[in-house]
């Protein structure tokens, strides 16, 4: 090509390896040419060697400044031609595999940003600004480089500590995770976990920082809701055990011996685990009425209870206390009152008027009462209960038998009556839903039980239990290796497992029991839920249970079809 107009045309049709051009050219010279090639993106990285007659420094100086690869002075040998060309195109062929594999890398960087679903920054070396964030719809992207970030992204309430992680991964040139919350799209506030590692020069400097930040706000509602549970759970293990302590003491100064005691608070006791474990039906939400009277009465003879009023919802803690006073109600009137006499009847009538609970519960056929009546732990329980929450209970001595009427309050959403509202209920005997019938009168005395329980108390008060019979207790044992070792050894005619030892399914240990035709119940404070995989329909002894639940369950037992059992 004679002129530069011609060479550049020939280059944009064809990009050659290497350009030779002259420096002084008609139309477009050799600098104006090697400009408009180094503008041009396609041609900014081609070879380009100068060719001039002019010498010195002052000509090579403005060829090299213009972007020239070369600049070569006339006249010139062939040979060293040739030499600077070939070194030339050697370099122009390392310098493409370096830009191809960096184009390459650049590729896979933007690939990886794109797919993750991970929040991704870079930072300056000292994290005065932030030049490029990917926010992921999650907070607000940073396009531009930005020293504004921290009042941006982060919570003014995280920023000291987050700074001070940041100062010790500079100092220390480390890589540094934090987990702190961020100001989101939405204006909302979020979680996330950053981490972030340091990019370093071939003299082991620090150019940038590259971080990835995960949202974890899913994770941290759930810890703060695992909090609240765990929270809610002291606080309600030790309002029971308080009430329990309570019940103690207050049985205890009432009873004349330890039979008596032991039966009065292992009563009470029993009906806090059964309401217990209706509210664990719903979730800790709310329960029924009908099912509180019949649960509360079910130690008893029930088909002489009549029952009448609208479905009824009480929240949790008042439906605790309706629980505690129709036990005392029920107890009393199978020690003194109508349930101590075959003839006896009890009616319970209820009806919700403006907000509040009123029940009835009123007695016939029973002893003669005399009036006035002795106070005892029941009464005063009743009358406390229902003070603490703004209701009145008085009792009233009729000549054919005792009556209670009961006013309760219920709070906001404490009751949930159904639609038909207070119209009055079909009158219905309060039958349980399921009566445990009860197994063949075989007595206890020298028959042999394992005991599978890693509940050092429950565990001796079975052994007491079943010993107080007559029966040879082995045990207690409370893993499953040993269970399993035992079981395998010995022949029982009746073992009580625990359904969970420290954690441990039990499943092989029921199937062991059921291979060698062993009659067994589990024992168990959980739920049907809880047993183990194809055991769902076994016996089951409930904790907590009495002793003469504990010996029935025995009696059963032994005495019952082994088919039966599973």
């Amino acid at each position: 090509m004679t002129d530069g107009e011609a060479a550049l045309r020939a280059v944009t049709r064809r990009l050659p390896g290497l350009l030779l051009s002259d420096v002084m050219m008609p139309r477009m010279d050799g600098i104006q040419l090697l400009t408009r090639l180094r503008a041009d993106p396609r041609t900014k990285t081609l070879p380009v060697i100068l060719l001039s007659a002019r010498a010195g420094e002052e000509a090579k100086v403005e060829a090299l400044g213009a972007g020239a690869d070369d600049y070569v002075v006339k006249p010139f040998t062939a040979r060293e031609l040739l030499a600077r060309v070939d070194a030339h195109l050697k370099i122009a062929s390392v310098r493409g595999e370096v830009m191809e594999t960096l184009r390459e890398s650049e590729e896979r960087y933007r690939a990886f940003v794109t797919a993750t679903s991970d929040i991704v920054y870079r930072m300056s070396p000292d994290w005065n600004e932030m030049r490029h964030l990917q926010g992921k719809d999650f907070i607000r992207d940073t396009d531009d480089p930005s020293q504004a970030w921290l009042e941006t992204y982060l919570h003014p309430d995280d920023q000291p500590q987050v700074l001070a992680a940041i100062d010790e991964a500079i100092r220390t040139k480390t890589p540094f995770e934090f987990e702190h919350r961020v100001k989101r799209l939405d204006g909302t506030l979020g979680w996330v976990h950053s981490r972030v590692v340091p990019v370093w020069d071939e003299n082991g400097e620090i150019i940038e920082w590259f971080g990835a930040a995960r949202d974890i706000s899913e994770r941290k509602r759930h810890e703060e809701t695992q909090s609240l549970l765990v929270g809610e759970l002291s606080h309600r293990v030790k309002n029971t055990l308080a009430v329990v302590q309570a019940i103690a003491q207050h049985t205890l100064r009432r009873a004349k011996d330890p039979e008596e005691f032991a039966a009065s608070f292992g009563g009470r006791i029993q009906s806090l685990s059964s309401m217990h474990g209706l509210l664990s039906q719903s979730g800790w939400q709310h329960a029924d009425l009908q099912e509180i009277l019949r649960d509360q009465l079910a130690a008893h003879e029930t088909s002489r209870v009549v029952s009448s009023g609208p479905p009824v919802r009480l929240e949790p803690q008042v439906a605790l206390h309706v629980a505690l006073m129709l036990h005392e109600l029920g107890t009393n009137s199978a020690k003194y009152g109508a349930l101590s006499k075959a003839e006896g009847k009890v009616n319970v009538n209820w009806a919700v008027h403006d907000g509040r609970l009123r029940l009835e519960w009123r007695e016939r056929g029973g002893p003669p009462v005399e009036s006035p009546l002795k106070r005892g732990f029941g009464t005063n329980l009743i009358e406390q209960t229902l003070k603490s929450e703004g209701g009145s209970s008085h009792v009233f001595v009729e000549a054919n038998g005792l009556r209670w009427d009961i006013t309760l309050p219920l709070k906001t959403g404490g009751a949930i009556v159904s639609g038909e509202g207070n119209k009055s209920a079909k009158r219905r005997p309060l039958v349980p839903q399921s009566v445990p019938q009860p197994g063949p009168a075989e007595p206890l005395k020298g028959r042999h039980f394992l005991i599978v329980e890693d509940e050092p108390l429950i565990a001796l008060d079975i052994v007491a239990g079943l010993e107080s019979a007559g029966v040879i207790v082995e045990g207690p044992v409370s893993s499953v290796k040993d269970a399993l070792r035992t079981v395998e050894g010995t022949s029982f005619d009746g073992v009580l497992l625990d359904a969970n030892l420290r954690g441990e399914p039990v499943g092989d240990v029921a199937a062991a029991l059921t291979r060698r035709n062993i009659p067994f119940v589990f024992v168990t404070g959980y739920g049907r839920q809880a047993l183990p995989e194809g055991f769902g329909q076994s016996t089951v002894l409930t904790k907590p249970f009495t002793q003469e639940q504990l010996l029935q369950t025995a009696v059963r037992l032994v005495g019952s079809v082994l088919s039966g059992l599973r």
